[in-house]
């Protein structure tokens, strides 16, 4: 057993020891002045990070599982003029984004090949495309404190038809930015995996789900402000639990089989938002604040679910153990800035300050 144990932990030694770190800047002080080309050049195990820039390229991931970070979705954004802005393809497992704005033309996340495990943390994306994220050719994948947006007035989510392919989403903000939901649908397909929510925030809403699949949606702690057309919950597995989650007056009935359901009235629960304007990115802003409608969501989740204080769960992305993080600031430390003196003589110090970020490591 011993001889065993030795074996293991050198294979592990050798195997960290391959991995390696590339960088990208757009400026040309790194490895690489795309991402597009750090990828290409990567092997399983290996972390791409991606500077603050702007970087007109798509991300196509395929027989490697690699980690690409960015310096957070206010800093660091991949922008296609064509194309798929994100394809996660054949034995892409276990991947990672994290960090990054990530805006597409058409579609902004495509899947194939069964990839599984792969895990979308602090970026936002934005689509203009019906069926913007397409996951119709995947396995598991996660969907952690992110800001998910489409100005189609359609179908976001496309989810998987095949088993063991759980689409999960937690602490997120989800919102049709466009002009008008009057036809939009967060969530469609034949789902053959569960579908589950957790500390979600919607925004905009007119239909929730239009799923045919014998497999439940699981929704805990999500609110669902903001309602326009003709607003359903639409169609899901009968038998589905949705608990401690809310709704103001706009939206549809309350069913009989949603528990503790919270009723927001007319009471706007969030700091700053327009119905007028929907979700705007940069200028919304979905923390509960201290009014009736956000006092009505502090504290009011499932109490087996904890803030990061320790107090009961909040409702919405802020809540939970793990809150949605702004800017979408990445676990990795990152330089922001430089400040360098431009008039210097002979013999004078070169005092050079920095500024830099790094996020909590969750």
């Amino acid at each position: 057993m011993k001889k065993l144990i030795l074996v293991l932990v050198v294979a592990g030694l050798v195997s960290s020891a391959t991995a390696t770190i590339r960088t990208v800047s757009q400026f040309g002080t790194a490895d690489y002045t795309s991402v597009s080309s750090a990828v290409s050049a990567s092997s399983t195990g290996d972390t791409i990070l991606v500077s603050p820039g702007s970087y007109n390229d798509a991300i196509t991931i395929t027989f490697r599982t690699i980690t690409i970070i960015g310096a957070g979705w206010d800093a660091t954004q991949i922008s296609p003029s064509s194309g798929a802005a994100l394809t996660l393809s054949t034995s892409s497992n276990g991947s990672v984004l994290e960090g990054m704005a990530i805006v597409a033309n058409t579609t902004v996340l495509n899947t194939g090949g069964n990839t599984d495990s792969v895990t979308i943390r602090r970026c936002t994306m934005q689509t203009p495309q019906n069926f913007g994220y397409s996951l119709t050719n995947c396995r598991r994948i996660y969907f952690e404190d992110c800001v998910l947006t489409s100005t189609a007035n359609s179908t976001m989510f496309n989810v998987s038809v095949q088993t063991n392919s759980t689409l999960t989403l937690r602490g997120c903000i989800l919102g049709f930015n466009g002009t008008s939901a009057s036809s939009s649908v967060y969530f469609s397909g034949n789902n053959g995996s569960p579908v589950e929510i957790t500390n979600c925030t919607f925004v905009n809403c007119r239909q929730i789900f239009n799923l045919s699949g014998a497999q439940p949606v699981v929704a805990i702690n999500n609110v669902l402000y903001d309602w326009t057309g003709g607003v359903s919950w639409g169609s899901y597995l009968a038998g589905s639990v949705f608990d401690y989650n809310a709704s103001d007056a706009t939206g549809p009935a309350i069913p009989g089989d949603f528990t503790n359901h919270v009723s927001l009235g007319a009471n706007d629960p969030f700091v700053n938002y327009d119905e007028s304007l929907n979700y705007q990115h940069g200028v919304s802003d979905l923390h509960l604040n201290g009014g009736t409608g956000g006092l009505l969501l502090t504290d009011a989740g499932n109490p087996l679910i904890f803030d990061v204080d320790a107090s009961q769960s909040d409702v919405g992305a802020y809540g939970g153990p793990k809150p949605l993080v702004d800017n979408g600031v990445p676990s990795y430390p990152f330089v922001i800035s430089l400040d360098v003196p431009n008039l210097l003589e002979s013999g004078d110090d070169l005092n050079v300050s920095s500024t830099g970020r790094v996020g909590p490591r969750y």
